[in-house]
């Protein structure tokens, strides 16, 4: 009989790139049977994975994480599957209580939490610094009693291996997908899909298109983290350069990527930015882009392997602007440097050796 696995989350998509295209589709290829509770959705099935949809009445952060996840747990048992797998720490409790009934389950971290709550913008420096110890000490609890716990890059993991012989590093390399080398793809065109916050220095990003030699067009497509900053990069100089899009679904992102010239990923370096490579570097490298992205220690690990990026201080905007008009003015380099994150994509940098570890550790529960 197929184990039964259940993926839970409080605050991802219904088309996460992680939850839904890499795990439970792995999952599914493996011989799993799999739903995958989501919040405000409706009830479906899509490519055979069950979606459980439950109403978030409510958008705050209190209720989201301390009412919601009743409801969560709720639907999970209704589900009663084999094993559970939840995504954010929110679902910590929920995860207790379904160990308490007798069930495995995955505890997946995708971010430091820690870290985090010493990087919000809203949370003062000393909540923040008492947040930072509790949250760490809960957390250290719960995952010494999960049946496992995957983590999304090696710097988390260290975190855990004394606490659970259950931990798994499962990096989110892109699903090696064919592309069509020959496709016509608009010059002096730059992209950026995905969520539209400070840290991922969008503000940064339009205004140095006010600096560039080249006239220059940027696809931006996501939503944004909030209304203060939407207004902030509204206002920039570059702004009419954008031709913003807003939400977009996974194959229009697609399209815009094969129709694109330059693949954009800036990252503040900060603590938190600093421990993790953004999926969208590995979706430019998938698509044959060549990438202006931040001079992070990951980022300059792979360059110097590849030689597929330039390397910026995102704050300096001549840098930017400077890439930019580099990699129009430079079209043979361009497109060198597109096939050299190609080439990194199939030799090394893909989703088929992550499906192993994780097919590995469902098999072991």
């Amino acid at each position: 009989m197929k184990k039964k696995i259940c993926h839970l989350t409080s605050v991802h998509s219904i088309n996460d790139s992680r939850i839904f295209y890499r795990e439970c589709f792995s999952l599914l290829k493996n011989g799993f049977n799999v739903s995958y509770i989501v919040p405000n959705v409706e009830e479906k099935c899509e490519n055979n994975i069950h979606i459980i949809g439950v109403h978030c009445k409510k958008q705050g952060r209190l209720y989201r994480m301390f009412i919601f996840p009743r409801f969560i747990y709720k639907k999970a048992l209704e589900i009663n599957a084999d094993i559970y797998h939840f995504h954010d720490p929110e679902l910590m409790p929920v995860g207790l209580k379904l160990m308490k009934a007798g069930k495995k389950v995955i505890y997946d971290v995708h971010e430091d939490i820690r870290k985090k709550m010493t990087s919000k913008p809203y949370i003062p420096t000393l909540i923040g610094y008492i947040l930072n110890i509790l949250i760490g000490w809960y957390e250290d609890v719960c995952v010494k009693k999960f049946s496992g716990v995957v983590c999304a890059t090696d710097f988390i993991a260290k975190r855990f291996y004394s606490l659970n012989s259950n931990v798994v590093v499962v990096k989110n390399y892109p699903i090696i997908n064919p592309i069509d080398i020959d496709v016509e793809r608009e010059s002096n065109c730059c992209v950026f899909a995905g969520i539209l916050s400070e840290n991922l220095c969008i503000y940064e990003m339009v205004e140095s298109l006010a600096l560039t030699k080249n006239k220059i067009k940027l696809y931006l497509a996501g939503r944004w983290s909030d209304e203060k900053y939407r207004l902030k990069v509204m206002s920039s100089r570059g702004w009419k350069y954008v031709d913003f899009l807003g939400y977009c679904s996974k194959q229009k992102v697609q399209e815009l990527m094969q129709r694109a010239s330059i693949g954009i990923v800036l990252q503040r370096d900060n603590f938190v930015m600093r421990q993790a490579i953004s999926t969208k570097l590995f979706e430019y490298m998938q698509n044959i882009l060549p990438v202006i992205s931040s001079n992070l220690p990951l980022h300059k690990e792979i360059n110097d392997e590849f030689c597929n990026q330039i390397l910026v201080d995102p704050l300096v905007l001549s840098e930017v602007a400077g890439a930019i008009d580099y990699l129009i003015d430079n079209v043979d380099v361009a497109r060198e440097k597109g096939c050299n994150g190609r080439r990194a994509i199939c030799e090394k940098y893909n989703w088929t050796s992550e499906e192993l570890k994780l097919i590995d550790l469902y098999n072991r529960l």
